[in-house]
């Protein structure tokens, strides 16, 4: 057995009646720190949080089990090889990111704007007084910021909106980084992914690109850029985690990554388009991921998480992946003017996307700082009860 017991009791797991009661073993490991359920004689195991075995008022019924040689670690570092199969990838989140939207429901959300409730309303005064709203310049684009603590006692989210650059065979290459981070749990992650993220990125950019950009290598340098920040920040924190949404524009391509579920939306003139895949634990596709690391599916969540893909969250390894689901499309897709809107997940609870974009275009006469204001406002006002972040970027 790979796993050295600290310490361990036996009880006994009552299954269904067409099935024998088996003695589990609880392991607490010394190394890894999470707990560990064992069926003696058998040979597979799965990783349970301490705090989530104690969380259950059932018996366990259901024990998801994968083989010790399966190491977790091994796929989320793992690297693709051959275009073609990195675009056939690219391609079929695209098109499960379109299904996605046109399945998706309309929900609460109504626009509005503060303007149009009294000054002595409570709520319009907690939200001028809290939120941040903020128009900037980056490179050729023009970007809306909002931020607000919503329903939440603090603000765990995070946004960054820069330039940067990178060095490769003495070609200089220039690109642009929008980002929104959602944090859970505090706000640790968040943060230091916003301060790390561009620095991380380049060295992966440069590591797997040695000899010039180009799609493999962009791709897997994307994909290692969100594992190789989780890896670090649990170094020295095992208590928080964050969703990752970032839009980067280099050589000529648009990629957007997403660890989590933040979404990134595209109002082309008109036409609709959804650019991130989110990862939602009733998705059968993270479900599936989640229980090959280890994972179980309960009330909807991993465990008692209800994201299955996360950075951070060392208490929940190996069962939620940092890697990141990505899309990408080149640049003259983009029309003129065209806006590209990134919105956490309090932004979605209460908004389908198609709502947000219906929204976009029929005030897009609106500046920049107002429209996201208005947003801010028409999501806390339609009952989302967790931070509100939302960026709108408009192309040049």
């Amino acid at each position: 057995m790979i796993i050295a017991a600290k310490k361990f009791s036996e009880i006994f797991v009552p299954l269904p009646r067409h099935l024998r009661t088996i003695i589990v073993t609880y392991l607490l490991d010394e190394k890894l720190d999470p707990w560990c359920i064992l069926i003696k004689g058998g040979f597979h195991f799965s990783y349970i949080p301490k705090k989530t075995i104690s969380a259950f008022s059932k018996p366990i019924f259901i024990l998801n089990e994968r083989r010790i040689k399966n190491q977790p670690g091994i796929r989320e570092n793992r690297i693709l090889e051959g275009e073609a199969n990195i675009l056939s990838r690219i391609v079929r989140e695209f098109e499960y990111a379109q299904k996605a939207m046109h399945d998706e429901k309309d929900k609460e959300f109504l626009y509005t704007h503060p303007e149009s409730f009294s000054k002595s309303d409570e709520s319009a005064v907690f939200f001028e007084r809290s939120s941040k709203s903020e128009e900037l310049t980056v490179g050729k684009y023009r970007v809306g910021a909002f931020s607000f603590i919503g329903g939440r006692k603090t603000l765990e989210t995070r946004s960054i909106a820069t330039e940067f650059s990178l060095l490769i065979k003495k070609t200089n290459y220039k690109g642009v980084l929008f980002g929104i981070f959602d944090g859970h749990r505090g706000d640790g992650a968040a943060e230091y992914v916003r301060t790390h993220l561009v620095i991380v990125l380049i060295e992966m950019l440069i590591k797997y690109n040695p000899d010039g950009l180009h799609v493999t290598g962009i791709w897997n340098a994307l994909k290692l850029t969100s594992v190789t920040l989780s890896h670090n920040y649990c170094k020295f924190s095992k208590k928080d985690g964050t969703t990752v949404l970032f839009y980067m524009e280099l050589n000529g391509q648009k990629w957007f990554v997403n660890v989590g579920l933040s979404r990134a939306l595209l109002n082309n003139d008109g036409v609709f388009t959804k650019l991130s895949v989110e990862a939602v634990p009733t998705d059968p596709r993270f479900a599936h991921s989640a229980k090959k690391r280890g994972g179980m599916i309960v009330n909807d969540k991993v465990f008692d998480m209800p994201v299955a893909r996360s950075v951070g969250d060392k208490d929940y390894m190996p069962f939620l992946s940092a890697r990141p689901k990505i899309i990408m499309l080149p640049s003259s897709y983009f029309l003129s003017g065209s806006r590209i809107i990134l919105g956490c997940k309090g932004v979605f609870e209460v908004a389908s996307s198609q709502q947000i974009l219906k929204a976009d275009q029929e005030h897009r006469d609106l500046s920049l700082s107002q429209f996201v204001k208005n947003i801010g406002w028409s999501i806390y006002q339609s009952g989302s009860l967790s931070n509100i972040t939302f960026l709108q970027i408009r192309c040049p």
